[in-house]
């Protein structure tokens, strides 16, 4: 039998079990609130950079959605992770990422321009998303950006991007663009095809509007439509031009 003190101390003793348990209690929640409001938080920076980057690049909401599926991917892998690297190559890596899947491709020079971080940073960012959300891009190819080339210059309907991409396509086959940028090889082959039709208004544009549509130097398409003009029989559809005209395609791109 308790006495009445030990009975006392007993109650006492129990009553600040219970307050201790429930006073920790609370903190667990108040701590997992915490973190859930952070994480939260997080989350609606980082979309919101996104966003920010995707009107400076005039990117569709459906690119929008991705990118972001994308890093959600990628925070909840990253937490598994002892290696930090910093957020807004990551942001911009997956909307790089998002914009191959959505088959509105980018070029890494096109994602420098939208933020203030360089190539380097991106290509390595790059690679560490990729392996975390386990997600293979294959590497860009000439072909895939000349649509959006083309609709920059402005070029009527799809005659000069379609002659565009066989010519890339051809070129690629004979290795004779082996090693080249592919924004090079795109306005290299874009040339070729503007020179074929430059009696049409509508489907020609000089070397210099297509270096200042597309980034790449002026000299170097000069270089690659050379290097192409020696097979330009083989790169140019047969449909595109007569033998004729193919002919008498200017080997340095004359004066235009």
């Amino acid at each position: 039998m308790f006495s009445a003190l030990q009975q006392t101390w007993r109650r006492a003793s129990i009553d600040l079990a219970r307050n201790l348990e429930i006073g920790c209690s609370s903190f667990l929640a108040d701590l997992f609130v915490m973190r859930v409001c952070n994480t939260n938080r997080a989350l609606t920076d980082a979309y919101k950079k996104i966003d920010e980057i995707c009107d400076t690049m005039n990117l569709s909401s459906v690119i929008r959605g991705q990118a972001k599926h994308n890093f959600k991917s990628y925070d909840e892998e990253s937490k598994k992770q002892k290696k930090k690297i910093p957020i807004d190559p990551v942001l911009t890596s997956c909307i790089y990422i998002a914009c191959r899947e959505e088959g509105f491709p980018r070029t890494m020079k096109e994602m420098c321009a939208a933020t203030t971080l360089t190539k380097k940073e991106i290509g390595n960012a790059f690679k560490h998303v990729q392996e975390l959300i386990k997600k293979t891009v294959q590497p860009m190819k000439a072909s895939d950006i000349i649509p959006r080339f083309c609709s920059n210059l402005n070029l009527d309907g799809n005659v000069i991007e379609e002659a565009a991409k066989h010519i890339c396509q051809a070129a690629d086959a004979l290795n004779i663009t082996e090693g080249r940028v592919y924004t090079s090889i795109a306005s290299a082959a874009m040339f070729m095809a503007c020179l074929l039709r430059q009696r049409n208004p509508k489907h020609f544009r000089s070397c210099k509007q297509i270096s200042d549509a597309t980034g790449a130097a002026e000299a170097t398409i000069r270089q690659i439509y050379k290097e192409m003009h020696a097979k330009r029989h083989q790169l140019v559809p047969p449909d595109f031009a007569t033998k004729e005209e193919i002919d008498k395609l200017p080997e340095g791109g004359g004066g235009f």
